[in-house]
């Protein structure tokens, strides 16, 4: 049975908002994932239809995280209100009104008081609470800007997920690929061979497998020099995530010279990705800087894997009938898996 150790890290850098009724909260973020598993391929066969199955045991030794908010700040986000339709509405209340009681005078203040309250909010639309502090020569006190950190450092985290309700469980991974050239498949269920059945659980087991599994060599043919492309579509758990909706494009990667232990070495090239919602609309937009990895020609397992790049996310959704709210996200991103094997013992893995 042969057994490696895996260890990842993901680090998100940026600011961050969320806003609706009427109102944005920003602030600044990092948070970081750490995790140690230990792997075993318990099974694995190929059938003469090209079939593959295996089947692995996986234990996290450790899962942790870390959050730090900063510069929690606030400001009127008229986008999220109708305000546009609120004042409609007056105008024609104020013009039915005037024409069943023939009160013009009374009517036109209604329009005019009205028109003075919408310019008034439209003037400070968007101008933080810190920036209307600041032109009276007002400075946050410590107390209140540790206490406005640690409210939105609660928020934040609660939406991130629990990351660290696998730490110290195992699960069985099954992983399958019906046909040659199809990406793997995968199922998880407890140790006991019981179903997984909490719905956040699951999630973060899918999020972290991606990353730490990630498949990005074609087959054993590959040569040094060969270049091919991913759809961003199978791996997109690796680059975000988090992001609601479909990633499209690709990426490309290109085998160099091998390392001194034989290992191939990958480079992942510069590119552009997009995320589209269920409308086809471009909800958020990835950039990958660099990016490169190792890889076992043994039986094309990831060594080591490094990705560096930013993304963008923007989320506008109906919320409660008239309103609407959104979400913005500005961030940079480094992710790295380390890969060691543990032991290996004469007897063969089961085919």
């Amino acid at each position: 049975m042969r057994s490696r150790t895996l260890r990842g890290e993901f680090c998100a850098t940026g600011r961050g908002e969320d806003a609706k009724w009427g109102v944005a909260r920003t602030l600044n973020f990092q948070y970081s994932v750490y995790l140690i598993a230990e792997s075993k391929i318990l099974s694995k066969k190929t059938l003469p239809s090209g079939y593959i199955k295996i089947e692995e045991k996986r234990t996290f030794k450790n899962v942790s995280d870390s959050l730090c908010v900063s510069d929690v700040d606030f400001q009127l986000n008229l986008e999220t209100l109708p305000v546009d339709k609120f004042s409609c509405a007056i105008d024609i209340l104020a013009t039915a009104y005037a024409g069943i009681s023939g009160d013009l005078v009374t009517a036109g203040t209604i329009v005019a008081e009205k028109n003075y309250w919408t310019r008034s909010l439209k003037a400070v639309d968007g101008i933080s609470l810190r920036a209307l502090l600041g032109l009276g020569g007002i400075e946050v006190p410590q107390s209140v800007e540790e206490y406005l950190n640690k409210f939105g450092e609660s928020d934040v985290e609660r939406a991130l997920g629990g990351v660290r309700s696998i730490s110290g469980k195992s699960y069985i991974i099954t992983w399958y690929q019906k046909e040659a050239g199809l990406p793997m498949g995968v199922t998880f269920t407890n140790e006991d061979g019981s179903a997984v059945v909490e719905e956040e659980e699951l999630l973060v087991l899918r999020r972290v497998n991606t990353f730490i599994d990630s498949h990005i060599v074609p087959n054993m043919d590959c040569e040094s020099g060969d270049s091919w492309k991913v759809s961003v579509g199978n791996i997109q758990e690796v680059l975000d995530p988090y992001v609601e909706g479909i990633y499209t494009g690709e990426l490309e990667f290109k085998r160099t010279s091998d390392d001194q232990n034989g290992a191939w070495n990958i480079e992942l090239q510069p590119g552009r990705l997009q995320v589209q919602n269920d409308e086809n609309a471009v909800t958020g937009r990835l950039t990958m800087k660099k990016g490169y990895a190792k890889v076992s020609p043994k039986n094309l397992a990831l060594e080591e894997l490094f990705v560096e790049g930013t993304a963008k996310l923007e989320k506008l959704t109906p919320h409660h009938w008239l309103f609407t709210a959104r979400i913005l996200g500005d961030c940079a991103f480094q992710g790295r898996i380390l890969s060691a094997e543990m032991e290996e013992s004469s007897s063969e893995i089961k085919e």
